[in-house]
Order: structure tokens, then C-alpha cells, then sequence
């Protein structure tokens, strides 16, 4: 391409280039909340999981006891 269609084109081209620019940047806000938000889940599924598994061995050593305690 020649300077002369450079800058005769250029401007065309300039709305197009700023529109997909503002689409990029929306998609990049969209992933990083997206992004956030599985973080933020992920973390609350594993300290969900962490309760639930101290719940279900404390409910073991309960009744292992019992059975003991039966002679079992």
C-alpha cells in the first residue's frame, strides 16, 4: 500500500478500529468478572467441602465409638 492510500483509507477505518477496540475492552471487563466471580465460587465450594468432610469424620469417630462401646 501506497502512502497516498494510507492516508486516504486510514480514516475510513478509524470508527471501525474504536468500535472493535471498545468491543475487546468490554470483553476483557466480562472475563475478569467471569474470572472473578469462579474464583470466588471455587473458593467457597472448597471450604464447603472442607466443613462437610470434618462433619461426616467427626460422625465416624462417633461411631466408631458406639461400636466399641457395644463391643463390636
Amino acid at each position: 500500500m501506497s502512502v497516498v492510500c494510507l492516508s486516504v483509507c486510514l480514516p475510513h477505518y478509524v470508527p471501525c478500529l474504536c468500535r472493535l477496540h471498545d468491543v475487546l475492552t468490554n470483553l476483557k471487563r466480562k472475563y475478569e468478572k467471569q474470572e472473578k466471580q469462579y474464583r470466588d465460587d471455587n473458593q467457597q465450594l472448597t471450604s464447603d467441602f472442607k466443613h462437610q468432610l470434618d462433619q461426616f469424620r467427626d460422625v465416624q469417630k462417633k461411631a466408631q465409638s458406639v461400636y466399641h462401646t457395644l463391643g463390636y
